[in-house]
């Protein structure tokens, strides 16, 4: 699995030419995790949390795959020459209030952020699970600045089976934006199945102008889609090995 979300983080990187910018931010917070019904347990074994920054041609990261009480961890990343910066993270733990999931990058050279959370989650048929989490994404460019960021926040579940749940706010564009949302997304499935439940933070600036069209959201949501059946299918092969 952590080659997986290198590659993955990795293809989000190099995703957008390298635009001048003072920063670029996005944040998940203020969790609400429900869950009525027969009921889930969380799988510690498929627990991952990830976190990248990139700047110019210097990139940091860290990772866990340690779950404590009430699926709590904590990860942070930070890259720096002294002018220009990325950093990103994760803080969480159910009922935790400074619970925070983040990317962000400061400066005026090509850099990038994305922060991944997945957990794993055996789930029992009927269940109805609901997520909710406040999204934010900002991007302040200095006056005149034609080059591009990219702010993406998003919540998602998948599983195996058809059924997933999506709720995200992305935004690709030259000019000043800043976005609040408040994200709900509830999953519930006929059959007993895995349920893979993903944060998303990331954030890019581009160090010149760049036309490519704005991807829809669905688009990333296919990305997602795909990054469930990966871990589903990664975990399956784990479980066959075992056996």
């Amino acid at each position: 699995m952590k080659i997986v979300y290198s590659f993955i983080c990795l293809a989000f990187l190099c995703a957008f030419p390298s635009a001048q910018a003072t920063t670029a931010y996005a944040s998940l917070d203020n969790f609400s995790f429900e869950v009525s019904g027969p009921g889930i347990s969380v799988d510690t074994d498929d627990f991952f949390a990830f976190s990248r920054g990139f700047l110019n041609n210097t990139s940091t990261s860290d990772s866990t795959t340690t779950l404590g009480p009430d699926y709590s961890f904590s990860i942070s990343n930070f890259v720096t020459n002294g002018i220009n910066s990325a950093s990103g993270g994760a803080t969480y733990g159910l009922g935790n209030s400074n619970s925070l999931v983040f990317a962000q990058t400061d400066g005026d050279l090509a850099s990038a952020s994305t922060t991944i959370v997945e957990f794993a989650f055996d789930y029992l048929a009927n269940t109805v699970v609901t997520l909710s989490a406040d999204a934010f994404i900002d991007h302040q460019p200095p006056l005149g600045s034609e080059g591009v960021a990219v702010g993406q926040a998003q919540i998602s579940m998948n599983s195996l089976s058809p059924y997933s749940s999506h709720a995200g706010i992305i935004r690709q564009t030259a000019d000043p934006f800043t976005v609040g949302e408040r994200l709900t997304a509830t999953f519930s499935a006929p059959i007993d199945t895995t349920l893979l439940l993903y944060f998303i933070t990331a954030v890019r600036i581009n160090e010149f102008p760049y036309t490519s069209p704005v991807p829809e959201p669905q688009t990333y949501l296919m990305l997602l889609a795909g990054m469930g059946m990966i871990g589903l299918v990664a975990r399956r092969r784990r479980l066959v090995e075992l056996m």
